[in-house]
């Protein structure tokens, strides 16, 4: 971003090029829920595996909210989408929480999932006060580098990508580009360490 001269032609430049990839709601729905729809299936219930799927589902909702979807009335597919996506072990955990009738919400699964992410936590703080265990710590550092390896928000260091930021989402188009220029991030893509010019 230093490379690019500060001028007030080349600010509206800059403006009109982030309002144009930002102000596209139909494109950022359809993102949006395909990040939901493609989330990859928890074959191991560690915490950070739950922890992640709890907190991309609940950011992509959020974000969809943000897009005034009407995500209120949408609690049974949610819930199906998200179930899908678990683990046989916590699913079948999560049935047994509900009654015969009972048409839950889309947050009693978060907040439950959540809670299962913890009791995870707690397990592995148990597991530290034994003997080493040469599998567990494997696990553990494996949930550590998945974790570490999620997209983050360079505008709030937030495990969720910068499009799907719901702060981001309510700026205004000239808050958006003061707020990606004071990051110094790509008024093109988006990202850092390079500059539109460079931008591929």
């Amino acid at each position: 971003m230093e490379s690019v001269i500060v001028s007030e032609t080349n600010y509206m430049v800059s403006w009109d090029m982030l309002q144009k990839r930002c102000n596209k709601p139909r494109q950022l729905v359809q993102a949006y829920l395909k990040s939901l729809l493609e989330h990859a299936k928890i074959e191991k219930d560690t915490s950070a595996n739950l922890r992640m799927l709890a907190e991309k589902a609940q950011m992509n909702v959020q974000a969809l909210r943000v897009l005034k979807q009407p995500t209120e009335h949408w609690d049974a597919f949610l819930i199906l989408l998200v179930t899908r996506k678990l683990d046989k072990d916590t699913r079948r955990a999560w049935d047994r929480t509900l009654e015969i009738e009972e048409i839950p919400k889309f947050e009693d699964l978060i907040k439950f999932i959540l809670k299962q992410a913890r009791g995870d936590d707690v397990e592995d703080e148990q597991d530290n006060s034994r003997p080493f265990n040469h599998m567990k710590s494997q696990k553990r550092g494996q949930s550590y580098v998945s974790r570490n390896n999620m997209s983050l928000c360079f505008l709030y260091n937030e495990t969720h990508e910068i499009l799907v930021c719901s702060v981001f989402i309510r700026m205004t188009p000239r808050e958006r580009s003061d707020a990606a220029r004071k990051a110094k991030l790509c008024l093109n893509c988006l990202q850092p360490w390079h500059n539109v010019q460079n931008c591929k």
